[in-house]
C-alpha cells in the first residue's frame, strides 16, 4: 500500500454532486491522489450535475481553472477514469514557462569531391615477384635399377617420365576495387487476411433505451365555477425512454357550487389512463382519458350519483431532487365530455361548467436514471 501513502501526500479535495455516495468514490479518488472534500484555495475540483451530464471544474496548482463535461460514471472503473482525469488537470507536469531557443543549425556540408583524398597508386612489383612462376611439374624420383634376372629372363621396361602440366597463374587482386555489396533479403508482408485480424474490432454502436417503473403522489387544488377544493392523486406505470404510460387515480374533496345552493356539494373520483412525455430538458407533457364518478350531497344526505367520460391535458416541469427522484409541478386542464344540468326542486337553474383547472405538485420516483443519456453505446 506504499502507492496509497504517496498518493495521499499529494491529495487535493474533490466536491461530489448532490446525492453521490462518498464511500463509492473514496478508493478511486485515493488511487489518483485525491479525496472527497471542498476547498477555496489551492488545487481543488468540483463536480456538479448539468442536465444529463456532469460539469467538472478543476483549479490546478498554478491557479488556472479547467472545465470539462463528462458522462456520469456508474461503475468503479468509470469513477477511476474520472478521478485520474481530475488529477491530471489539477497537477500539470509541463511547466508554463517559455522554452529556450534551439541552437543554430550548422552550415552546409562540403561536397565529397572536395574532401576525398587523392588516390594512392600501389608500389611497383619487383622483377623477381613479377616473373611468372615455374609451371613445370617436379620430376618424379628415379626408380631404383632392377637387377638382371638369371637365365636370360626378360627385364621389365622402365617407367616413362611424366610430362609437365601447364597451369595458369592466379590473377592479382586489385586493391582499389570495392567488394560487391551483400544481397538484401526481400521484405515479406503477411497476407491480407492476417492484416485484417491484426486490426482492432469495430466499436459496438448498438443503442440501449432505459426501461423501468415509475410512481407519483401529488396534492392539488381544483378550480371550478369560481369554487376551489383540495384534491389528491396517485399514478404508476411502466416507462420506456422518455415516454411514460400509466394509470391515474384522483379524488376531489366536496366542492360547494354557488348555482346549486350553499348546502349542495359535489365530490368526484376520477380514474384515467394516459401517456406522458418527459424529455431531457425537464418538461412534462401528457394526455389522459377516463371516467369521472360524481356524488351530489345536501349536507350529509346523498342526493344523486352519476358518471361521465373526461379528457385531461397535463403540462409542467421536472426538477431533479436526487437519483431517480424528481419534483413535478403540473397544471391540468380536465374537460367533461357531457353537459351537466342543475335542477333544484324540479326546476332547472342552469348548467355546470364542464372544465376543471387543477394545480398539482407531486413527487415522482422511478427506477430509470433521469440523468443518464437515453441512448448510449453498449461498449465491450
Amino acid at each position: 500500500m506504499w502507492w496509497l501513502t504517496v498518493a495521499l501526500a499529494w491529495a487535493f479535495p474533490v466536491a461530489l454532486p448532490t446525492g453521490e455516495d462518498a464511500e463509492a468514490w473514496a478508493l478511486p479518488l485515493a488511487a489518483a491522489g485525491l479525496h472527497v472534500g471542498s476547498a477555496e484555495t489551492g488545487p481543488h475540483a468540483t463536480m456538479e450535475a448539468a442536465g444529463v451530464r456532469w460539469r467538472v471544474t478543476v483549479r490546478d496548482s498554478r491557479g488556472i481553472a479547467h472545465q470539462v463535461v463528462v458522462t456520469p460514471p456508474r461503475s468503479a472503473l468509470e469513477r477511476a477514469d474520472v478521478a485520474w482525469l481530475v488529477a491530471s488537470l489539477g497537477r500539470p507536469t509541463v511547466s508554463a514557462t517559455a522554452l529556450p531557443d534551439l541552437p543554430p543549425l550548422p552550415g552546409p556540408l562540403a561536397r565529397p569531391s572536395e574532401v576525398a583524398p587523392p588516390p594512392v597508386s600501389p608500389p611497383p612489383l619487383s622483377p623477381a615477384v613479377a616473373a611468372a612462376p615455374d609451371v613445370r611439374a617436379p620430376e618424379p624420383p628415379t626408380a631404383p635399377s632392377t637387377p638382371a634376372l638369371a637365365d636370360g629372363a626378360p627385364q621389365s621396361p622402365p617407367a616413362p617420365e611424366s610430362e609437365p602440366v601447364a597451369t595458369t597463374p592466379a590473377s592479382p587482386v586489385d586493391p582499389e576495387e570495392p567488394a560487391p555489396p551483400a544481397p538484401v533479403p526481400p521484405l515479406e508482408l503477411p497476407p491480407a487476411d492476417v492484416l485484417g485480424v491484426m486490426r482492432p474490432p469495430p466499436a459496438d454502436t448498438r443503442r440501449v433505451t432505459p426501461t423501468g417503473l415509475w410512481g407519483r403522489a401529488a396534492v392539488a387544488l381544483g378550480l371550478r365555477d369560481e369554487a376551489a377544493a383540495p384534491a389528491a392523486e396517485v399514478a404508476f406505470g411502466p416507462g420506456i425512454g422518455v415516454v411514460r404510460l400509466g394509470l391515474v387515480g384522483a379524488m376531489t374533496a366536496p366542492l360547494a357550487l354557488a348555482p346549486a345552493g350553499p348546502e349542495r356539494r359535489l365530490r368526484s373520483v376520477d380514474v384515467l389512463a394516459g401517456g406522458w412525455w418527459t424529455p431531457r430538458t425537464g418538461a412534462l407533457l401528457g394526455v389522459a382519458a377516463g371516467w369521472s364518478e360524481r356524488t351530489w350531497s345536501d349536507g350529509r344526505t346523498l342526493v344523486a350519483r352519476d358518471g361521465l367520460p373526461v379528457l385531461a391535458v397535463d403540462a409542467g416541469g421536472a426538477l431533479p431532487l436526487g437519483r431517480g427522484v424528481r419534483l413535478l409541478p403540473v397544471l391540468r386542464l380536465q374537460q367533461e365530455l357531457a353537459t351537466t344540468s342543475l335542477v333544484v326542486d324540479a326546476e332547472p337553474i342552469g348548467t355546470l361548467s364542464p372544465t376543471t383547472v387543477t394545480v398539482r405538485i407531486g413527487i415522482d420516483v422511478t427506477t430509470m436514471d433521469p440523468f443518464s443519456p437515453l441512448d448510449t453505446p453498449t461498449g465491450r
